[in-house]
């Protein structure tokens, strides 16, 4: 007796892992002054730690950022797949393909194609505590 797997199961299994991998939040880049290209260990260290600290605020949380975006792309593709299935004489059909499609395509833009932003109260905090250590951040990525 074989099994296969269906192609749905496929298609779940890679994005969930490319959530996985790709939720990273972005992180903030140094101005590359002396001290910094001094000790660059210690400079990603410190980073590290206000990090830590800040997230003593407000925890760089991206899940509820994917989840809107996830959910407005289901809404949309619903409206799509609605339109298409009266098209073709089906609108409750293409309305969940197209559900199913616009929630796939939008998770996958989400975690996959652009770097989740970190929150601003989060953002702040770290650019603060690394300010106090004397490093100044020109950028995020």
């Amino acid at each position: 007796m074989s099994h296969r797997t269906s192609p749905a199961a496929v298609a779940i299994a890679v994005l969930v892992a490319l959530a996985a991998g790709g939720c990273a939040a972005r992180r903030p880049v140094l101005y590359q002054d002396a001290a910094v290209n001094a000790d660059l260990a210690r400079a990603d260290a410190q980073v590290g730690e206000c990090e830590s600290l800040a997230s003593t605020h407000e925890e760089p949380n991206p899940a509820p950022q994917v989840a809107q975006e996830t959910l407005m792309g289901a809404v949309i593709g619903t409206v799509g797949g609605v339109v298409g299935g009266a098209v073709w004489g089906n609108p409750g059909v293409g309305a969940a393909a197209g559900a199913a499609g616009g929630a796939a395509a939008s998770l996958f833009n989400a975690v996959v194609f652009r770097p989740l932003e970190p929150s601003p109260i989060y953002r702040s905090a770290v650019e603060t505590c690394l300010a106090d250590h004397g490093y100044r951040v020109v950028g995020w990525r």
